[in-house]
């Protein structure tokens, strides 16, 4: 995923057209627009990862193609969840999500293309998607502060603030590899202005996923700055716990309940979701109910006729855990493990002054995909990719190989 084998040291930043012409200007559209537009995430990433290798193959006459590992295994995720559509509880449904996941997966596995990254990729874009950056999220800060004048202008003065809720998410998340070619290219001042800006929003929002991603972000960095042999550990610890999800949301509901009414009512929602999935989970344990199936399932639970929010069945688990357990089973689950460790070990390989920011990031995504709203969505997974992008971009000018007490 990302190359890990150029010294210390920054590498001459040539003119590139490819650079300047496409990857800066879906940067920078993402860095502003797409603060605002959470769905043109999907849109920028995907367009721009094919226009991208149809660049460079054009430039070089060789095909930029993705590491051998990460094509191999969006095959397997793709073909594993293609043999268990006759055992759905809705094939017709499953066939359609799995076209979709492979209209998704396909594309974006090009960004993470060593030479993609290399070839599209220059330092010198960091401060200008930087200040994209800046004046995107200060315009939403200001559009919050102002209860959505904009939004109720363009709409109407019904639409809620939790609009702008998806955009924001996916902006924290790529923040995370620009604040590393930030502080690392010296560009500490403007670091801190960004830092600020997205703090800023962040104070304003209404999504409580948004701000969680940023806080736990930011510790990760600086916990890995300060014991970086420990944090990796922790964080694969953690991920490998994370099958206890559903059931853990189950047990706050049933024994937990003063607990569970000091909860926002977002929370409370997606509580009562996770707990009438757990019991849908242990009846298909293994295989799942199907790929998109979950919006069809029955929400009766031994605990529903407490619920107040989920009153029907959710069009979606809010949780990437749940989501692949409920549809896809075991089989499913062990992937989606195999994938997050794979991406933590990727990140925690990287150059050491870049590592706590990719941790950050990793941090950043797996809680928004843990909190968010839909996990098959393309603009999820396309800020996932351009962050990966960008960090594999940074990798190819600040890199070093990790010493044997910092490998993971």
């Amino acid at each position: 995923m990302f190359n890990n084998r150029f010294p210390m040291r920054v590498a001459p930043d040539l003119p590139r057209t490819i650079a300047s012409s496409l990857t800066l200007p879906l940067y920078v559209l993402i860095s502003t627009l797409g603060v605002f537009m959470g769905g043109l995430w999907g849109i920028a990433g995907i367009g721009g990862a094919i226009l991208l290798f149809i660049a460079v193959y054009v430039k070089s006459k060789v095909a930029a193609l993705p590491p051998r590992e990460i094509a191999v295994f969006v095959g397997i995720v793709l073909c594993v969840f293609a043999v268990e559509i006759p055992f759905s509880s809705q094939p017709v449904i499953s066939l359609r999500m799995l076209a979709q996941l492979g209209s998704i997966f396909l594309p974006l596995s090009l960004l993470t293309s060593e030479k993609l990254q290399r070839e599209a990729f220059a330092l010198r874009l960091v401060p200008v998607i930087a200040f994209a950056m800046i004046i995107g999220t200060l315009a939403l800060g200001i559009e919050l502060l102002s209860g959505g004048v904009l939004l109720h202008h363009v709409k109407n003065t019904q639409t809620a603030l939790s609009q702008y809720n998806r955009g924001l998410a996916h902006t924290v998340i790529l923040a995370f590899p620009l604040l590393a070619g930030l502080w690392i290219g010296r560009k500490k001042p403007v670091a801190v202005l960004l830092l600020a800006v997205l703090l800023f929003a962040a104070n304003f929002t209404e999504s409580h996923t948004a701000k969680l991603a940023l806080i736990l972000g930011l510790v990760t960095v600086l916990g890995d700055f300060v014991v970086p042999v420990v944090v990796p550990y922790l964080m694969g610890l953690a991920t490998l716990a994370l099958p206890l999800w559903p059931f853990a949301a189950s047990w706050v509901f049933e024994k937990r309940h003063g607990l569970y009414d000091t909860l926002a009512k977002s929370a409370q929602h997606r509580i009562e979701i996770w707990d009438y999935l757990s019991y849908r989970i242990l009846e298909k344990p293994v295989l799942g109910w199907g790929l998109g199936s979950t919006r069809t399932l029955d929400f009766h639970s031994p605990h529903s006729d407490q619920y107040q929010h989920a009153t029907f069945a959710a069009p979606h688990a809010h949780n990437l855990i749940v989501c692949v357990w409920v549809e896809t089973g075991m089989v499913g689950l062990a992937l989606c493990l195999a994938f997050l460790l794979f991406a933590l070990r990727s990140a925690a390989r990287l150059s050491p002054t870049l590592r706590p920011f990719a941790l950050g990031c990793w941090t950043a995504a797996l809680t928004v995909s843990l909190f968010g709203f839909d996990v098959w969505t393309d603009a999820l997974w396309a800020s996932f990719a351009l962050a990966t992008f960008m960090l594999g971009g940074l990798q190819n000018h600040y890199a070093v190989k990790a010493t044997p007490a910092e490998k993971v």
